[in-house]
Formats: structure tokens, sequence, C-alpha cells
């Protein structure tokens, strides 16, 4: 681990720690313990230092760790990730994921990301220590259902899971955003890359506003909300991890094995856009009409004037119109 790696794990328990007590834990100097917490700040991580008591991580939620995420993993799941690997900073774990790239099942997650995107190459803000970013890699033989399935299945598969949790009010918005009423709670971002050989690779990124406050909100440019706001009581980020693992791996196998027949159905369940008057940007021309749910192969249904168009996501954005 690295000096800010060992130091964050000190502050990270709720207890005030001085200046000579971290030197003397660390063994380095006071001088080194304050360049390396002016080091944390500068990232965005909230730090409370007070004369007289020290230092102290503001969030008091429990860092990211490997081992408990690991330990979190349901068997079923647990026995087909090779590693978890967590970051404290990183560009994107989508791509840090391709970069590490040799056949295996790996999970990523990171305390902060300092390029994450999400669709349309948006950039995705997240602050140290605030939130879930999370990506899964997985290669495997050409799947039995079409590419376009895959963001609303694994979308489904998280919107049950935080339902389950007590976020009765969540609700997918075509194709990939997590939504409560009208405010973006997270969402999808799936890296697909065809191979010789009829194989393919897959990183399923899925991004989540745990508990980012008001502070950490500045650049974004839409409204947005984050389970704090919801929940009584918020898993620690270790926990949901090992649910948004095995929800992306749920989601992933019924992908892989064409398992597609309900999902308009299942979608129907959590619909944002159920009805409402849309249009299309992107790409091809505009398209205004009425929302109709979605196809087995994961198009959006738009109807306009008694016809019924399918609407594919590639760089097609959809948002609700009066």
């Amino acid at each position: 681990m690295t000096d800010e790696s060992n130091l964050l794990q000190l502050l990270a328990d709720r207890e005030w720690h001085s200046g000579t007590e971290l030197s003397r834990k660390l063994g380095i100097t006071r001088a080194a313990i304050s360049a390396r917490i002016k080091k944390l700040t500068a990232r965005g991580l909230s730090i409370y230092a007070v004369v007289g008591r020290g230092y102290r991580l503001a969030q008091t939620d429990e860092l990211l760790d490997s081992a408990t995420i690991h330990a979190s993993l349901p068997p079923t799941v647990e026995q087909r990730v090779t590693e978890v690997r967590v970051f404290e900073t990183i560009d994107s774990t989508n791509d840090v994921l391709a970069r590490l790239d040799d056949g295996s099942t790996r999970l990523a997650v990171a305390e902060m990301q300092t390029a994450g995107r999400g669709r349309t190459g948006r950039r995705w803000v997240s602050p140290f220590g605030a939130n879930l970013h999370f990506s899964l890699i997985h290669r495997f033989r050409e799947p039995q259902a079409p590419i376009s399935s895959l963001s609303p299945l694994i979308g489904i598969c998280l919107a049950r899971m935080l339902y389950d949790m007590g976020l009765v009010a969540i609700r997918l918005k075509w194709p990939n955003d997590l939504m409560v009423h009208s405010e973006k709670l997270g969402g999808i971002l799936v890296d697909y890359r065809g191979e010789i050989a009829g194989s393919a690779r897959l990183i399923i990124g899925v991004g989540i506003n745990v508990a980012m406050g008001k502070g950490g909100s500045s650049e974004i440019d839409q409204p947005w909300t984050e389970l704090a706001a919801y929940l009584p009581k918020v898993p620690s980020r270790n926990e949901l991890t090992a649910r948004v693992a095995t929800s992306v791996m749920t989601g992933l196998d019924r992908f892989k094995a064409g398992d597609t027949n309900t999902l308009p159905w299942d979608w129907q369940a959590f619909d944002h856009l159920a009805d409402a008057s849309v249009i299309t940007t992107g790409s091809n021309a505009p398209m205004r009409g009425i929302a109709r749910g979605i196809n087995t192969d994961g198009s959006l249904r738009i109807e306009t004037d008694g016809v019924v168009s399918r609407v594919y996501s590639g760089d097609v954005s959809v948002r609700s119109v009066s």
C-alpha cells in the first residue's frame, strides 16, 4: 500500500489522530503527513483538521477494500471472479480493466475517477470516497441475445436489487439510466468488442451516487440524486459493490443464454418513460412520439401517428417533452 493508502486507512476509523501519532504509526515526519494530507484534499477528499485534536475523514463510510468485497460476494459469484481490484484514484474503471485484460473475469472499483464517462462520452463526476464506481470484465463465446439487450437486462437486475433495498421509487430510463422520480441516481456503460473465432469481450461499468452531498455536485449538468436521500441506512460501498456485482452477473447470464422473452414486461415494471411524449437526439434525424416500452432486443418502441418504430441506443439519447 502507498503512504496515502495507509494514511487513509487510519483517518477512516472515525477517530481523531494527531500529527505526532500519524507520524509514529506511518514512520514518516509530520511534514510528510501534512504534505500527504494536502495531496489527498487536492483530489477532492474532505479531511477535518482541528488544532489540538488532529485529523479525521469527513466521510463516515468505510473505504473500499478488496478482501471485504470478495468475502461479501455470494459463492456462485465469488468462484467466477478471479480478482477484485481497488484503486484510490484512476482514470476510469472501464479503461483500467481493458488495460489489465488477460481473459479473466475481474472487478474494479475506485474511490475516485478522473476520467469517468457515461454514454456519448459525457463525463461522470466522481468526488473521492462518495459514490460507487464499478466495472466488470468478462470474456465468452458469442451470446445468444443481441448486444442491444444487455444494458436493459443489467438495468432490470440493478433496479430489482435497489427496490429490494427499500428504494421503491427506482425507475429505468432507456437505455441505461437509473432514476428516482426525475433525478438521475446512476448509469450503466457497456463496452463490447467482438473478436475472431466468435469470442467477445465485455466491460460493464456501473456508477451509483451513494452519498455525494451538494458539495460534490457543482459540475453536474442535470438533476441528480443519491441513495442517502432515500434510504434510512445506506449499505457500505463494499457491501453495495458485492450486490452490484451479483446483479450484473445475473443480467450477464441472461444475456449469454438469450433469455430475453420477458424483457419487455420486466422493463415495464420500472419504465421511467412509459407513455411519455419523447424526442430522440443524436446521429439520426430527431424522432418525436410516445414511448411504448421496449422490444425483446432492447430497442425502444416509439409510436408516431399510430406507427411504432424501433430506436436503438448507439449514440441516440431520449428525453421527455411537455
